[in-house]
């Protein structure tokens, strides 16, 4: 059973492989493409909580301090991504004046 929440958890995540060819033709602002990138994330995340949860039970540690511990990191995460990642992108972005030869990607 393990094996296929595993299998199945590892399709359900797609990659950006095409993202490049979108930028190409410009319709990076369009809604479906930004529901596409969101989904793409969400799902690369729960993705590997699955893998951690499988992980866990394998090895046979999933009691009350393994989801602790799972729960304090995801939180400690989104913090560090909603909180920290914004921070440190403004303060490389006023230090590091954008020249004509160099190229960022940041939302």
């Amino acid at each position: 059973m393990l094996t296929s929440v595993l299998f199945a958890s590892l399709f359900s995540s797609h990659t950006l492989i095409v993202y490049p060819y979108i930028s190409k033709m410009g319709i990076t602002r369009n809604i479906a493409v930004n529901i596409t990138l969101g989904g793409t994330m969400v799902t690369d995340v729960l993705s590997l909580l699955v893998l951690a949860v499988v992980v866990g039970m394998t090895q046979g540690d999933v009691g009350a301090g393994f989801w602790a511990q799972l729960s304090v990191s995801m939180i400690a995460f989104v913090l560090v991504v909603l909180l920290v990642f914004p921070l440190i992108a403004r303060w490389f972005f006023k230090r590091w004046r954008i020249r004509s030869h160099n190229t960022f990607l940041y939302w």
